[in-house]
């Protein structure tokens, strides 16, 4: 997380966000991978593509005291217990006599992906900790001279990876390094320049790039042929910036069919994006890789039993896939070169389903259905005008008929991917579904998948979109109907009733003026049959919210700092403040410790004009608004530990212009500590809130 001040605006940036590149005009920017043509970047990318399900792993010194410093478990302390535990880089390096990986079988390790699906493999050829697996001529801090191993851990894999047909990339930490000096260290709240051990201040960074870094990523790139992927960490966040980016790039430009991710730095965006720990709720606009932990921990910690179950991973790779994204899935290894046990039985349970099931997750894209209520969706595009859509069935139907929304397209038939024959399944449809019959008891516990076979690219009977500014109204509002499906109308009723074949027909695109609350309700139809789901959208008309006389009025809000383990945005009125005082933006860096806090911002928000607002926020872990008692934004649960940023839009209230008190409730439990906090309304679209608009009244 990187803070950045920009005059009296302040944003939180989150670390994985893909920045476009810098314009500045540098020789050395003819090197980089935005130069590609759309057809360099598909071809490259093709293959990736297609794959969809990696392994990821993070294997290091930190195996050794697998989250116990001194007989104490530390919290998060599987690959970062040195920086979690402040350990000093002398004592630190001591674990490396005890990094002794007798029974490492990297063909064994390859084979395990394999079986489980896995397409490609990701190792941590250096993490944070600066230990290199294999022999680094530029370090002594790596296994062939630190410990009693003495080989190259990454040239077998890499021959294993080859001999089994999986591709091999490498993860290497090139900002945080907390042994080599000049290597970038964090303080608890995840800021550059936590150093614990004046060692680690020796050198520069500048020198620390050019003596280890790029040695290193040479060392990586032509030691061990053909590498498929640069799997960077650290420099979208910590002082990696646009010269020392290009110092690598200056490496990696001989290598063109290199894939590499969005955290080089230098606001380089790479070739996908990297969500970490979460599932974005609707996909991305562009290449993207979930990569997760089957537990809490990346390096292996002896006492984390938190474990995902198999079938929620497994559900977690074909909701992955169905948004359009790949599955980075973490293993940890032990000193001792075995992955544990857990992990091995959750990748068996997943290959015995990929086994049968694994046409419908490589080289399909997103699902083209809005919402699925037993399932998700995937499609491939057979390349002959023929269509699949896989239909991942969560809950089974116990009528047995399976029920997916209509699509324009002809359908050539369906039968279950499960079965060898392929029976045919019967499929008819049925007002504004296709019923597929299937079978009563499910093929599979965890995701049974039927095929439905159609010509052409699908054109899904989706209802219309209603489409307005706010879904309340102060003196009237513009209500536009969508949809691209062909040869439909749209009907529409605004008594809250449902659209029949009488009701009106929405036509050339003329807005429907709303000037009172109203119930919209449209969806498609053909023929004179309804052929979609009805969309419906409430509007209600309100009275502006009077503003608040205030005297004494100065720059700021309050804040109150609060500590406590919750898992949900508490009430703060039951607690005791740690620490309190004033700030000029949504700071969360005003915390005690790193984890497990909460703050309150209190104050007075100045409205410039009458009329609709919308609050939203980004955050980690939770956060609720309030403009005076109304609660205008509350946040919501993650389905996953761990998430990096969460989003939730506010509903819209009507304010008349001038002041109005605000309350924004934070929490933070774990990771990185982000708030951000924005607004749109009358003649401005979505932008963040300023300092220049709050305010606290001085008794």
């Amino acid at each position: 997380m990187l803070l950045v001040v920009i005059g009296m605006a302040v944003y939180l940036v989150f670390f994985n966000s893909c920045a476009p590149p810098h314009q500045e005009k540098k020789e050395e920017q003819t090197i980089i991978h935005s130069q590609e043509t759309k057809e360099q970047k598909d071809q490259k990318m093709a293959w990736w593509r297609d794959a969809k399900f990696g392994m990821f792993i993070h294997w290091g010194v930190y195996a050794v005291p697998a989250g116990v410093y001194k007989e104490e478990k530390v919290d998060r302390g599987g690959s970062w217990i040195m920086q979690h535990a402040h350990i000093p880089v002398t004592e630190y390096r001591e674990y490396a006599k005890q990094f002794n990986p007798v029974k490492y079988d990297p063909e064994q390790w390859v084979e395990l992906a394999k079986e489980a699906g896995m397409k490609y493999l990701v190792i941590t050829t250096k993490h944070h900790e600066g230990f290199a697996l294999y022999d680094s001529k530029v370090t002594d801090w790596d296994v062939v001279d630190a410990s009693p191993y003495g080989k190259d851990l990454l040239k077998p894999l890499v021959e294993a990876c080859r001999n089994n047909d999986i591709r091999i990339g490498f993860y290497y930490s090139h900002a945080c390094d907390w042994v080599h000096p000049g290597g970038e260290v964090q303080s608890l709240d995840f800021k550059p320049g936590g150093h614990w051990d004046p060692v680690q201040k020796t050198k520069s960074m500048d020198a620390y790039f050019s003596d280890i870094v790029v040695p290193q990523v040479k060392e990586i790139l032509t030691e061990y042929g053909k590498i498929d992927i640069l799997w960077w960490d650290g420099g979208g966040w910590y002082n990696v910036n646009r010269k020392r980016a290009d110092m690598i790039l200056a490496v990696t430009k001989d290598y063109p069919q290199l894939l590499m991710n969005n955290r080089l730095g230098g606001d380089y965006p790479g070739d996908w994006s990297t969500p970490e720990q979460y599932i974005p709720a609707t996909g991305l606009d562009y290449d993207w890789e979930t990569c997760m932990t089957m537990n809490d921990t990346w390096g292996y910690r002896s006492w984390d039993d938190n474990w995902k179950s198999a079938e929620a991973l497994l559900r977690n790779l074909i909701d992955i896939v169905s948004k359009g994204g790949n599955y980075l899935l973490n293993v940890g290894p032990k000193a001792d070169g075995t992955i544990p046990e857990a992990s091995i039985e959750r990748l068996k349970v997943i290959g015995q389903w990929m086994t049968v099931n694994g046409e419908s997750i490589y080289g399909t894209t997103a699902s083209p259905f809005e919402q699925l209520p037993w399932g998700r969706s995937t499609k491939k595009d057979l390349g002959n005008g023929v269509t699949h859509l896989f239909m991942h069935v969560f809950n089974w139907p116990e009528d047995g008929e399976l029920r997916v929304p209509r699509v324009h397209n002809n359908v050539q038939g369906a039968y279950l991917l499960a079965d060898e024959n392929r029976q045919e399944l019967r499929v008819i449809s049925r007002g504004d579904k296709l019923i597929i019959d299937v079978p009563v008891k499910a093929p599979d516990q965890i995701c049974s998948v039927v095929t439905l076979i159609i010509k052409g690219d699908p054109v899904v009977m989706n209802p219309p979109l209603i489409e307005a500014e706010a879904e309340v109204i102060f003196d009237q509002m513009e209500v536009s109907l969508k949809t691209n499906v062909p040869e439909v109308v749209i009907r529409y009723t605004l008594d809250g009733g449902m659209p029949t074949e009488q009701s009106p027909v929405y036509e050339n695109m003329v807005p429907i003026i709303l000037t009172g609350s109203t119930t919209v309700q449209a969806a498609l139809f053909r023929n004179g049959e309804r052929v979609s789901e009805v969309k419906e959208k409430a509007f209600s008309k309100q009275v502006p919210r009077p503003d608040e006389k205030v005297k004494n009025l100065r720059q700021g809000l309050k804040y109150q700092y609060f500590e406590g383990v919750w898992s949900d945005v508490p009430d703060y009125k039951n607690y005791k403040s740690e620490n309190e005082g004033i700030v000029y933006f949504w700071d969360v860096t005003r915390g005690l410790r790193s984890d497990h806090f909460g703050m309150q911002f209190s104050g007075y928000i100045k409205v410039p004009e009458t009329g609709v607002y919308r609050f939203d926020a980004a955050y980690n872990d939770g956060c609720n608004v309030s403009i005076g008692k109304q609660q205008i934004l509350k946040s919501k649960r993650g389905l996953l530990d761990h998430d990096i940023k969460r989003e939730s839009n506010g509903i819209p209230v009507v304010l008349e212009s001038g002041l109005h008190p605000i309350t924004v409730n934070y929490f933070q439990r774990i990771d990185h500590a982000v708030l951000e906090l924005f607004w749109s309304g009358p003649g401005f679209a979505k932008r963040p809130v300023q300092s220049q608009v709050l305010f606290h009244e001085v008794i």
